[in-house]
């Protein structure tokens, strides 16, 4: 199992370390967003890039609802403005 499934069957809290990887996984949706909103990849179509653009908006939608990324006192403003941009 990845740790990211075996976080998710744990009920402590992430690790410092664990969250950092977190959230760079956030950071990554949020330039796969901006970079596909923008223009698809030259070997992808429109409607490709809408799926992978619609499956991280989910993955930063979902995890903004976790507590631990709620209450780890980071800003999460880039992260609900890529949801949003990806939304449209």
């Amino acid at each position: 199992m990845s740790e990211t499934l075996d976080f998710n069957l744990q009920a402590e809290a992430p690790t410092a370390e664990q969250l950092d990887k977190h959230f760079s996984a956030l950071d990554d949706s949020v330039g796969v967003i901006d970079s596909l909103v923008e223009s698809p990849r030259e070997n992808q179509t429109a409607e490709e890039a809408a799926a992978e653009i619609s499956r991280n908006v989910e993955h930063l939608a979902l995890m903004l609802e976790k507590d631990f990324i709620k209450d780890a006192g980071r800003s999460l403003a880039a992260y609900k403005a890529a949801i949003k941009k990806g939304s449209k």
